[in-house]
């Protein structure tokens, strides 16, 4: 929840941006609270002049994001929330897909290096497909990282994935696999927590 006065007064700061300054704000909040130049100029097209120039703009006459050695961050997490909960969820789907389909594009000989933003985009644009394999991947490899509540956090939504799907034999045998997984994780996640008393 987002406290009254502080929507309100980053809803009026949003509102004063024009409708293409808008959409912009609207990706970026989709991307995340840090984002990538070379992301949304995939999304959203358009020449690289003029999307930094329109970023400029947001940084100096807004203040609702910062540019940070190259990259760009939104001020205030508040904002990007506010922004991401205000898209509507088909067009928040629609986003989440095309970014996964541009990283996707961008690092095609290194998808390891991207395999958490892979997985999250396509498990949030609803590519039931996608989103089962790059979950899985990037759960093995937050498990090899001993990052174990990440790749607990990934075996959920492969789980979750399944859930919404049709059953078939394959499936049943994919749930029952993650599931062994994931208990084992549980397990060395206890005895890490005991050995910890």
């Amino acid at each position: 929840e987002i406290p009254p006065g502080i929507f309100d007064v980053i809803a009026r700061r949003v509102e004063d941006v024009g409708e293409e300054q808008r959409d912009l704000l609207d990706c970026a909040a989709v991307l995340g609270e840090r984002f990538d130049i070379t992301i949304l100029l995939s999304v959203l097209g358009g020449s690289k002049l003029d999307l930094l120039k329109r970023l400029r703009l947001l940084e100096q006459r807004y203040q609702l994001i910062a540019s940070d050695d190259g990259r760009y961050r939104f001020t205030h997490s508040k904002i990007r929330e506010m922004l991401y909960h205000e898209l509507p969820s088909d067009l928040r789907r629609e986003y989440h897909l095309a970014i996964a389909r541009c990283i996707e594009e961008l690092h095609s000989p290194a998808l390891e290096e991207v395999i958490y933003d892979l997985a999250h985009h396509y498990f949030k644009g609803g590519n039931a497909e996608k989103a089962l394999v790059y979950s899985l991947k990037a759960a093995d490899r937050a498990e090899r990282s001993y990052a174990l509540d990440e790749a607990l956090q990934f075996y959920l939504a492969a789980l979750s994935v399944l859930d919404e799907g049709e059953e078939t034999p394959e499936s049943k045998g994919q749930e029952i696999e993650i599931l062994g997984k994931r208990g084992s994780l549980l397990s060395t996640l206890s005895r890490r927590e005991s050995c910890w008393r």
